[in-house]
C-alpha cells in the first residue's frame, strides 16, 4: 500500500517528486528490487508492479532524478525483472 501511496504523491508533481529525492526513495525502490528473486515466491508481484510504477512517476518530466536512477544502475535491475514469473 505504501508504494500505491508514495506513486501517488510523485505523479505529476514536482513538489511530491523532490521530496521523495531528498528522502533517497529511488535508492530504497531499488533495494526492495533488487533484494526480490526470481520464482522465490515472496515477493509480492503486485508490489514489485507498485514499486515499478513510483519510480517511473518519480523520474518522468524530472531530469535529476533521471540521472540519479541511471547512475543506481536502474536498467539493470528492472531488466533482471523480466526473469520473473509475471513479468508484466
Amino acid at each position: 500500500m505504501a508504494a500505491f501511496v508514495l506513486a501517488v504523491i510523485v505523479d505529476g508533481h514536482r513538489r511530491g517528486q523532490e521530496a521523495c529525492i531528498e528522502a533517497n526513495l529511488i535508492h530504497v525502490c531499488l533495494k526492495h528490487l533488487q533484494s526480490s528473486t526470481p520464482n522465490d515466491g515472496q515477493t509480492e508481484p503486485l508490489f514489485l508492479q507498485w514499486l515499478c510504477l513510483c519510480l517511473g512517476k518519480l523520474w518522468e518530466d524530472y531530469i535529476d532524478a533521471q540521472i540519479i536512477g541511471l547512475q543506481a544502475d536502474a536498467p539493470a535491475v528492472f531488466s533482471s525483472l523480466l526473469a520473473e514469473p509475471q513479468p508484466e
